[in-house]
């Protein structure tokens, strides 16, 4: 009991000061007392409005080495190397090219081979099948000719030739009766013998039979053919037309056929020749070379096989079309490219000037032109090459271009610039330290006076990174307390303006 007791008089009394001092330093944040405090005098300053950015120089003129074809790299100029215009910069291996062609080519005699024998197959079997057709046509002509003629019924003409020849026929009759009657008068006389009168029996025989013969052609004729020789006629004709319409079919189908083979090698004859006009674009594109004069500045690439390491284009990596791995710069001719931090933005427009100051060249400015203000802002975490990512800033920063005057220098691009820009003209000025402005919660601008207990607001506006400028609220001689000291010069002193 008595040792507990011991221990909490020990906890007390090392804890009440640390409590207190806890409480007194807490106190000081909330509200430091004056006599911690740093006091201005306010007074009236010469200054002009100055925009303070930092850039890189780049190449106003850049020509891009762009990759053509797939393929190694064989051979590169080196990071720097002088360039004049036609120059070989850049060759990708052309090997698989070459083969191909190689390959194509004898495919190609090939195709073409076939080609040929296909043709003359062609004209040959139309030959053969077109003979064949003209065959079967003539034939099923001929059957509709004698179908035509034996199922023509006999006109007036061949009537009357009918019964001439039938009178002719009677007229032969009548002659042979009348010799053969005479001849028979001598015979009966015992003139002649029966040898003698045997032709002249014979020859009216013949006549009468003869004449029996044209009665009964002409009887027929008149009557016209048989329905059996009709039928006979017309299969003969149905016979002869799909002989004919088998015949063309097949021939038809044999040029078809032919044709269709004919087709798919002319397809095949152009596939390769188109093969073999790429593979040869392919061997014409693997020679880059410069479309101006300039200097040859390789580019960098992020290499995610190696950690995301940042490596430069290299002979011997394997590249595809479209790749940019160089470009061919122009270093007398530059521009600055450069972010605009979104307080400044509206107080610049195109076409304003600036002045440009290099690390490199520490005793010389160089003139130039504001350009190409961008009208759409990002976040400055986004922007800002040295952040650390994370959340945004919730500040936005505009991108922005400045055409430089090189004065007939070279310049190397990535060299970082220090820019100014003057926005407002040098003149007095009513300015306090950004220090002493204290923001109240309704958005406004207030300053601590000395010996006043509540803030007095202000009207300012945004000077420079140190300092604000006061349009109202304020007059020269008023004493204003600041939140912390103000930066010091080199000889100790206030740094009043930059």
């Amino acid at each position: 009991m008595k040792r507990r007791s011991h221990i909490i008089l020990f906890l007390l009394l090392i804890l009440t000061p640390l409590l207190l001092a806890t409480w007194i330093f807490w106190r000081s944040l909330i509200k430091p007392p004056e006599k911690q405090l740093q006091r201005y005098t306010v007074t009236s300053i010469s200054d002009e409005r100055l925009v303070l950015c930092r850039g890189i120089l780049q190449s106003a003129v850049e020509m891009p080495v762009t990759i053509r074809t797939r393929g190694r790299i064989t051979q590169m100029l080196s990071q720097g190397s002088a360039v004049k215009k036609g120059d070989l910069i850049l060759q990708v291996d052309d090997s698989s090219a070459r083969n191909n062609i190689e390959d194509q080519e004898t495919n190609l005699q090939n195709a073409e081979l076939n080609l040929e024998r296909l043709s003359a197959q062609y004209e040959l079997v139309d030959f053969q099948e077109s003979k064949n057709v003209s065959l079967r046509q003539a034939q099923y002509d001929h059957a509709l000719l004698e179908e035509a003629e034996e199922l023509a019924i006999p006109d007036e003409r061949a009537r009357r030739l009918m019964a001439i020849e039938e009178e002719l026929a009677e007229m032969d009759v009548a002659d042979a009766q009348d010799t053969y009657d005479r001849e028979k008068r001598l015979f009966d006389k015992e003139f002649i013998s029966f040898s003698a009168l045997e032709p002249h029996a014979r020859a009216l025989e013949n006549a009468k039979a003869a004449l029996e013969e044209v009665r009964i052609k002409n009887e027929l004729e008149r009557k016209g053919i048989t329905e059996e020789r009709r039928v006979e006629l017309r299969k003969n004709v149905e016979r002869a037309k799909a002989n004919l319409d088998r015949v063309s079919l097949k021939r038809q189908r044999r040029l078809a056929d032919i044709s269709g083979r004919l087709e798919s090698e002319r397809r095949q004859l152009e596939e390769i020749r188109h093969r073999i006009a790429r593979a040869q674009s392919e061997i014409d594109r693997a020679d880059v070379y410069a479309e101006n004069d300039g200097v040859f500045k390789i580019r960098t690439y992020r290499d995610w096989r190696s950690a995301g390491q940042t490596r430069e284009y290299s002979v011997g990596e394997e590249r595809y079309p479209g790749d940019v791995v160089a470009d061919v710069i122009d270093p007398s001719r530059m521009k600055v490219k450069l972010v605009v931090h979104e307080a400044d933005y509206h107080e610049l427009q195109d076409g304003m000037a600036v002045e440009i100051t290099l690390p490199a060249y520490p005793n010389q400015a160089f003139a130039g032109k504001l350009r190409q203000l961008g009208a759409i802002g990002r976040d400055r975490n986004r922007v800002d090459p040295t952040s650390e990512g994370g959340r945004d800033s919730e500040i936005a920063m505009f991108n922005a271009e400045i055409d430089m005057d090189s004065e007939g220098l070279s310049f190397h691009p990535g060299m970082s610039a220090i820019i100014k820009i003057r926005v407002h003209p040098l003149r007095p000025r009513l300015l306090i330290p950004r220090s002493a402005i204290v923001r109240l919660d309704d958005g406004g601008n207030a300053v601590r006076m000395v010996g006043e207990a509540q803030p007095r607001n202000i009207d300012c506006r945004f000077f420079n990174d140190h300092y604000v400028e006061v349009r109202n609220g304020l007059q020269v001689g008023d004493e204003i307390l600041l939140s912390y000291p103000l930066p010091v010069d080199d000889d100790g002193g206030g740094v009043t303006k930059l």
